[in-house]
């Protein structure tokens, strides 16, 4: 009986290698190849062969369910590049488009274009940002049109648009028959598993089943992401602040003029006091120390030179 198992157990591996190399054939057709060579003892025989109406069914039911996919999976995807009055307020509104259409924001991020971008009226940095959206595929084009529309010209600000489409039919479908075919293993795993003698046979099979549902949950989430990016295209956004370039007349106001000036007179003040106290501190001590000396030899140098002078001018007595 323990050879049987190991056999059987055998044969599922090799089952499950094959999907995973995307092999469409059934498991049950790899069952039927051992069932008529001869290799499967006769007490398993009669188990495979009650079995293949069952695989058949399943196989029948991947056609019905690949016959039923008559619109194409077509994930959309869209990237634009746009320059808006105010960056903030814009991001805001897509925010506001994507819950319109059916999608939600994936990410939003705003930043300064830096400190030689600023508004020439607030004094204040220039925003950028970056913004990610999935909205429901049906309405693709109008978030596209719409987002298009959020700035002041659309020949002149909208700077990059880059619109994709990937088929993903035949990788749905793949992956949908993978799916069965997995499930039919552990299926028949399980039944195996229940014929187990052995602590060995039994950790062997729960080994082989553990691993088969591992390999369907990742198919499940594979088939689910494939889905969804079908049905929510994702649109990303890149938002710069246009700067303005008409002449901005800034307020004015006496008040804020003269405080300013009194302002400049304490920072003027305070700088003279901070640089005599360095100055006392950190500077005239060395002064002290190596000027008077310097100076003393200096003067003692021009005297000597001037009386070398004075003596060379004198005329010699006879």
């Amino acid at each position: 009986m323990t050879k049987k198992i190991l056999l059987i157990v055998l044969i599922i591996t090799i089952l499950i290698s094959g999907c995973a190399r995307k092999q469409e054939n059934a498991p049950s057709a790899y069952m039927d190849q051992f069932i008529s060579g001869g290799i499967l003892p006769d007490s398993l025989r009669m188990e495979e062969s009650f079995a293949a109406p069952e695989s058949a069914a399943k196989s029948a039911s991947v056609d019905v369910q690949t016959n039923a996919v008559q619109e194409r999976l077509i994930v959309r995807t869209g990237v634009l590049s746009i320059q808006v009055l105010d960056a903030k307020q814009t991001i805001d509104a897509i925010a506001a488009l994507a819950v319109q259409y059916g999608g939600f924001v994936v990410s939003s991020t705003t930043y300064n274009q830096g400190s030689y971008y600023v508004d020439d009226a607030t004094n204040l940095p220039l925003l950028s940002g970056d913004v990610v959206i999935r909205v429901n595929v049906e309405n693709f084009d109008s978030a596209i049109k719409a987002i298009e529309e959020m700035t002041p010209d659309i020949t002149k600000n909208v700077l990059n648009k880059t619109i994709t489409g990937e088929d993903i039919t035949s990788d749905y479908v793949d992956s949908n028959a993978k799916l069965v075919a997995l499930e039919e293993t552990r299926d028949k795993l399980n039944e195996i598993l229940s014929t187990a003698k052995t602590a060995e046979e039994t950790l062997l099979i729960y080994r082989e089943i553990t691993d088969v549902n591992s390999q369907i949950e990742v198919l499940k989430g594979q088939i689910k992401y494939m889905k969804d990016s079908a049905v929510l295209s994702s649109i990303s956004i890149h938002i710069d602040t246009i700067r303005p370039t008409g002449i901005t007349v800034k307020p004015w106001s006496l008040g804020t003029v003269i405080s300013n000036a009194v302002q400049d007179l304490l920072d003027s003040a305070q700088n003279l006091g901070e640089f005599l106290i360095y100055f006392v501190i950190s500077v005239l001590p060395f002064l002290l120390l190596f000027g008077i000396p310097l100076y003393l030899l200096f003067r003692w140098i021009i005297r000597k030179i001037a009386r070398g002078i004075r003596n060379m001018n004198e005329p010699k007595r006879e």
